[in-house]
């Protein structure tokens, strides 16, 4: 069996080019990654701005950033967290992108996820200090 590769290729009107090849192992989460860069490229070539670098790292950062210092206290939904990012950054994300991260974080232990009234309802989950 030959080696696996991705490669993805993305090419704006005035001829810049980007190019990003991923070879080896492909996981759901390095193509997630990649899917993630594309589309913070297209969101700032929409907008006709260049891409721009955010403090705190990638989307899955950004949403826990926000879920720690926006719902510390409540219960959310991935429609308020989508809302709140989109306000926050000013950047447009899907509402398939957030759920699937909050899924993530409730499986790494940091979220409780509940079944409510109109989907999931989700709740930080605050660790014991020393841990």
């Amino acid at each position: 069996m030959g080696r696996r590769r991705l490669r993805v290729q993305l090419e704006d009107g005035s001829g810049g080019r980007v190019s990003v090849t991923i070879e080896g192992r492909l996981t759901k989460d390095k193509v997630l990654k990649l899917m993630d860069m594309v589309d913070s490229l297209g969101a700032a070539e929409e907008k006709g701005e260049e891409p721009v670098k955010m403090p705190g790292g990638n989307t899955f950062a950004k949403l826990f950033q926000l879920i720690d210092h926006k719902f510390y206290l409540g219960s959310f939904g991935s429609g308020d967290l989508l809302e709140t990012y989109e306000d926050e950054y000013g950047i447009p994300i899907r509402l398939s992108t957030v759920s699937t991260y909050l899924a993530r974080l409730a499986e790494r232990g940091l979220l409780s996820r509940e079944v409510g009234n109109s989907g999931w309802a989700y709740r930080r989950i605050r660790l014991p200090v020393g841990r």
